[in-house]
């Protein structure tokens, strides 16, 4: 029988010496955080795991299905729906190499902490995506970034024009940071419209014309139908999501729905009641307007 100690030293060996000469380094990590959103790395991570593969040689490195992000790291969902999580403080600077494998070729990863925890990509454009992203994501501080980009989403809410509101506009409708939580947002258009009803309707009857009170009864009224139709397709994908069932070993399908998806829809008709209270208040004023001969 061998000695079990000389097979110890010699895998050492290899691991010191000999793997890291068959590793070579494709992309370097970037010296700069890449100029991009939370929410992009967040997408372009997302983006990336779909070309992740099978390592031929290590059982644990598998197809990544999902990815979840952390104030702390990141948690990669395998296809099994079995997880490994990485703390940033704990990922080295992630950049694309290749692992010359006299068996199965050339093997494109990323590191997370070496020498046994990686990701493996069919491809170094996705490889790339995943680490420019990871490198972004390690060096940030994620709780203070997307406070300030939900901040920056909300006072473009506030400063949102008060005739898309009443158009029925929506945050998918304009153009608002990549988010996938919507419901602060729509809530800042409520608190806009009911303001706006409250302090300036009255003027805005005073001064319109007949023709243009008939106008505004055609927004108000075509607003409630795509109100109606956006708070129906949030409810049936949020319902979709619920009904959704992994078989065992299987992969997790996407989420069709937003984070908050029936809050989101509720609020939207929500607004669709503040409409209706505008549309009786301006359908009255043409009433009006009409018996006095205006």
């Amino acid at each position: 029988m061998k000695n079990p100690g000389r097979l110890l030293f010699s895998y050492l060996v290899f691991l010191i010496i000999i793997l890291p000469s068959c590793v070579t380094t494709m992309h370097e990590s970037p010296s700069n955080q890449p100029n991009i959103s939370l929410r992009e790395a967040t997408d372009s991570m997302k983006e990336a795991i779909k070309d992740t593969i099978q390592n031929p040689g290590a059982a644990w490195q598998k197809v990544v299905a999902d990815v979840n992000i952390s104030e702390s790291g990141i948690t990669l969902i395998n296809n099994d729906n079995t997880k490994r999580y990485f703390a940033f403080a704990n990922i080295v600077d992630p950049k694309v190499e290749v692992y010359n494998d006299p068996i199965h070729h050339n093997i494109i990863f990323v590191a997370l902490v070496p020498p046994w925890e990686s990701v493996v990509f069919s491809n170094d454009k996705s490889a790339k995506m995943f680490a420019d992203a990871l490198f972004y994501l390690k060096h940030i501080d994620i709780n203070k970034v997307a406070g300030m980009e939900r901040e920056d989403c909300l006072r473009q809410a506030r400063q949102t024009p008060i005739d898309l509101i009443l158009a029925g506009a929506t945050s998918w409708d304009l153009n608002l940071p990549s988010i996938q939580d919507r419901e602060p947002i729509e809530k800042t258009f409520n608190d806009v419209l009911i303001e706006w009803k409250t302090k300036s309707l009255w003027a805005r009857l005073q001064e319109s014309s007949s023709s243009q009170l008939s106008d505004l009864v055609i927004k108000l009224e075509k607003a409630m139908l795509n109100l109606d139709l956006q708070a129906g397709k949030l409810k049936d994908a949020a319902d979709a999501d619920a009904r959704q069932v992994t078989p065992p070993g299987g992969t997790p399908a996407a989420k069709k729905a937003p984070e908050n998806a029936l809050a989101t829809a509720r609020l939207l008709e929500q607004r669709k009641a503040i409409l209706i209270a505008i549309l009786n208040s301006v359908k009255q004023a043409k009433v009006q307007r009409a018996a006095s001969g205006g």
